[in-house]
């Protein structure tokens, strides 16, 4: 009853308000109105006036054309020329002067000026001789309002083309229409206050405008597109818009001058017009405002009245009104059951979120109970009924579970349902009531991280191990170097069949085992830094593959799949095939049975960055994958895989090193590995390396072993086994050593002889200064000497100090002849 009252008082102070305003709007439509015809009639007065004064004009210019054209006024002398002129300008008021111009521009004679004023003046270049001279017909032309030079009075210039008896241009017959006549004659009108006239030419200048704006004269004024279009037609015009002179609100009535081009603009400002509309408005608007409060207080009062009748039914009411407003504002779904009566409430949020089609918000509890089970996944049924028990039979605080619910479209999505149960004083339930949230990208979140996580740990691991083994390699290379250099030596001068050769044999066989093994390690430490070039990676993989099927075991059949010719990744192809090699030994290892190694290759463009076992930004990349039909890799021993000595293999079946110097490699060419497994089902490595854009370059033919011819060369290592080993080495190399422990003294002695040496060879890693401290002091007292560096742990770092000194050559120790006589021969190369 209530509503019904508010409807109707409503609807009568609408119908109070909106008869207002219609009076108030026909009243201006009115108002508006009576204006345009008063400015309509107004300017079409004003445009028939103007069109008669320039008709006087074109009378007496026509006259002059005529005149010129049968040929009085050409034989005219100037002085009789100029008296003609003052006559016939004599009563012509438009005009303050009439003047005819040659065809050169220059002035014959005019009613104004002097004989010398005429002398100094040629208007060739005027709008006016212009527009006259290049086009015939153009009958009465206006040319644009200017300040005349001779008396600064403001004007603005009226001609006709004059031409010879054959139609040829002899010059223009023009008079100086005035501006002061026009304003006078608006002027003269008595317009009422805020109403402006404007006289504007063909190509939108203002000529005249009353009031005066001489600051406006001559200019282009813009219009507005309608009022543009009508003047483009010849037609009359009304609109109301911003005036762009002065930036008043105005009426505006458009009016053209016919045969002149011209259009007469007569405006009113909509502020003044408009003030006896207004007035009117603020009448009817207070009577309406006086008649809409006291509908509005006879309301109040009847509706307070109404209120207090039924105040427990609208406090119910509006509880209700609020707890749907929260639930119509939550993204949550609310539920709420009530165990004494056996009903329950769920929202049609709650419904989408469990996954149900929309139903009925009020259900039977026993129905709801019973349908929701079914939109559940099956694994999450026990524990969301253990849960709701354990609350129910008051043994947790809150009833809390995450449980995946199934979607329409058959996909599971997380939701998180609480509740809290309201006892009796027994203890016993009496309602539950609570919410259901969609945990989904949560719960998805949270298993990335985790996941992420592990990643981020297992490169920190890899990251400290290869750091580890850099540092013991570092030494042992240092070991190896003595070993291997005087067993070289030792081997040269025992003869062939002894047994002292065999022993030898044996000897520098086993260094060379071990400088592999070395080299392993720092691969795996990402501190092996070769000569980096564009490499085809179809062509290594190939004959890694051609390699590798003949070693497979006959019950593994290999299969390839390789996709990527004319790709090119910036590497070692060594490494590459070492990548391969142990890549496909590891699959046919874990293939006890018959079984397929599956080898493909192809180029992939990545939109976004991934996480391997290294983060890859988004860009292409060549994509190696090796995939086996094994056992598969269990979880617990998948976070150890790239471990260098970690193997599950046998004693004497691996060493544990293959995987690590795979992940080593691939690290170090700025690429990753994502390794997927499932036990029973295999095991596949995927092996992501940046692509590169440049050429591949073919591989050269490996040279002779190089040797000297007497260069002295500065040998500088702070063992002293291994400086006397190099000397010898270094002399048999056809060299001169001279060698040092210490790199002061080794400076020392550079400092003094300079000239003496033509290379120097020096260990990185020493006490006093490093190679690198040395070879920038060296290179400060003689910046063209060759530089060769060793060292037993060869970085990124290092590599790029040794660049920046302009070192020739990085050699890895332990050193054998060979590396020596070809870094050495490098380096006196490059200086010669």
């Amino acid at each position: 009853m209530r509503r019904g009252v508010h409807w109707i008082g409503g609807l009568f102070i609408a119908v109070i308000v909106a008869s207002a305003v219609y009076d108030i709007l026909q009243a201006y439509r009115a108002t508006a109105t009576a204006i345009e015809r008063e400015l309509s009639a107004l300017a079409r007065v004003i445009g028939e006036q103007t069109a008669r004064s320039f008709q006087a004009v074109d009378v007496q210019l026509r006259h002059l054309e005529q005149q010129y054209r049968e040929g009085p006024l050409r034989s005219l002398v100037p002085d009789k020329l100029r008296a003609y002129l003052r006559a016939q300008a004599a009563g012509l008021v438009q005009a303050d002067g009439l003047l005819l111009v040659d065809a050169d521009g220059r002035i014959r004679a005019s009613s104004y000026l002097s004989e010398a004023q005429e002398a100094g003046v040629n208007v060739s270049d005027s709008q006016l001789f212009k527009s006259l001279s290049a086009r015939r017909g153009l009958g009465l032309f206006i040319d644009s309002a200017r300040q005349s030079k001779a008396d600064a009075q403001w004007m603005f210039p009226t001609g006709r083309r004059l031409e010879t008896p054959g139609g040829e241009f002899a010059g223009v017959a023009a008079a100086r229409s005035r501006i002061d006549y026009f304003q006078k004659f608006y002027s003269d009108l008595r317009l009422d206050e805020g109403t402006t006239v404007a006289l504007m030419n063909h190509d939108g200048t203002l000529l005249v405008r009353h009031p005066a704006l001489e600051q406006a004269l001559g200019k282009r004024i813009p219009m507005s597109d309608g009022i543009a279009a009508a003047v483009s037609a010849g037609r009359p015009a009304l609109t109301r818009t911003v005036s762009p002179l002065d930036g008043v609100d105005r009426f505006v009535a458009a009016q053209p001058v016919s045969d002149y081009g011209l259009t007469v603009f007569v405006t009113r400002e909509a502020a003044l017009a408009l003030a006896p509309w207004r007035d009117i408005s603020y009448k009817a608007a207070l009577r309406m405002l006086a008649v809409s409060a006291l509908a509005a207080f006879l309301l109040w009062l009847l509706g307070r009245q109404l209120a207090r009748l039924q105040e427990t039914r609208v406090s119910l009411q509006a509880s209700r009104e609020r707890f749907a407003a929260a639930v119509a504002g939550s993204d949550d779904g609310i539920w709420e059951f009530d165990f004494r009566t056996g009903r329950s409430f769920n929202s049609r949020r709650a419904q989408e979120l469990v996954g149900m089609p929309p139903g009925p918000e009020d259900r039977p509890l026993d129905e709801w109970l019973a349908l929701l089970p079914t939109y559940l996944h099956p694994d999450d049924v026990p524990r969301r009924r253990e849960a709701l028990e354990a609350h129910l039979a008051g043994n947790t605080p809150i009833y809390e579970v995450d449980v995946r619910h199934r979607q329409p479209d058959g996909s599971y999505r997380w939701m998180r349902i609480r509740g809290l149960c309201t006892r009796n004083a027994k203890g016993e339930p009496l309602r539950m009531a609570g919410s259901i949230s969609d945990i989904d990208a949560y719960k998805k979140a949270e298993a990335r991280r985790l996941q992420l996580e592990g990643q981020l740990l297992q490169a920190k691991k890899l990251e400290a191990i290869g750091t580890l083994a850099g540092g013991i390699a570092h030494d042992f290379n240092n070991i190896l170097s003595a070993i291997l250099g005087y067993g070289e030596m030792a081997q040269k001068g025992a003869k062939e069949g002894t047994a002292l050769r065999r022993h030898l044999d044996a000897v520098v066989s086993a260094g060379l085992r071990a400088k592999s093994l070395v080299e392993r390690i720092l691969a795996f430490s990402r501190s092996g830094v070769g000569e980096r070039a564009p490499v085809n990676v179809q062509a290594v993989v190939a004959e890694a593959l051609d390699l590798a099927a003949a070693s497979l075991p006959v019950h593994v059949r290999l299969e390839r799949g390789l996709q990527a010719e004319g790709a090119a990744v910036m590497g070692d192809p060594t490494q590459i095939h070492q990548v391969v090699m142990n890549l496909c030994a590891n699959a046919a290892q874990a293939m006890s049975s018959a079984g397929t190694l599956t080898v493909s290759l192809d180029v992939l463009d990545m939109p976004r960055s991934v996480v391997a076992t290294s983060a890859l930004a988004g860009g292409r990349y060549v994509r190696l994958s090796v995939r086996d039909t094994g056992g598969g890799i269990a979880d617990e021993v998948r976070e150890r895989i790239f471990d260098p000595f970690f193997t599950t293999k046998g004693v004497g079946v691996g060493t544990g090193l293959g995987l690590s110097m795979v992940h080593g490699i691939v690290t170090d060419l700025g690429g990753g590995i994502d390794v997927a497994s499932r036990t029973g089902e295999g095991t596949t490595f995927t092996v992501y390396l940046p692509c590169s854009s440049a050429a591949v370059v073919a591989a050269g033919v490996e040279e002779g072993l190089p040797t000297g011819a007497g260069e002295t060369v500065l040998l500088v290592d702070d063992e002293e086994p291994l400086v006397r080993l190099g000397e010898e080495m270094i002399a048999a190399l056809g060299y001169e050593p001279v060698g040092f422990t210490s790199s002061a003294a080794a400076l020392a002695e550079f400092r003094a002889a300079p000239g003496r040496f033509n290379a120097v060879l020096s260990d990185e890693s020493m006490p006093e200064m490093t190679g690198t401290e040395l070879a920038r002091e060296v290179r400060r007292i003689r910046p063209e000497i060759p530089i060769v560096l060793m060292s037993g742990f060869v970085s990124q770092a290092l590599s790029a100090r040794a660049r920046e000194l302009g070192i020739a050559e990085v050699l890895s120790k332990p050193l054998v002849s060979r590396d020596i006589a070809r870094g050495l021969a490098s380096a006196l190369r490059r200086g010669a």
